[in-house]
């Protein structure tokens, strides 16, 4: 009954990345061209040697996967790969949503 427990493995976000990617029949160029960022970033950022987190880069992939930038930023900040200072921000434009649900 002695079961061995091994830790559980977390795809890095850029393995979900090439994930989704593969999923939908795109290449790193197509999502390149769809977010307006050079290959060469998207790549960068499928292998991690590069974090491409800022503000401004988060609300454009936010904008096109249709989500709130909120919601992008709340999974990075879970991975540990953003601090909760930057996750702030976008946290309050977040609450007059859910403030709907609870009337």
């Amino acid at each position: 009954m002695s079961q061995k427990l091994v830790p559980a493995r977390v795809p890095t976000p850029g393995k979900i990345l090439s994930r989704e990617l593969e999923a939908r029949g795109w290449t790193q160029k197509d999502l390149a061209e769809i977010m307006g960022r050079p290959v060469q970033t998207i790549n960068e950022f499928i292998i991690r040697n590069k974090k491409v987190f800022s503000r401004k880069a988060i609300e454009e992939f936010a904008q096109n996967q249709n989500r709130h930038p909120g919601i992008i930023l709340g999974h990075l900040h879970y991975d540990k790969l953003v601090p909760y200072k930057n996750f702030r921000p976008l946290l309050v434009k977040v609450s007059p949503i859910f403030r709907s649900f609870y009337r």
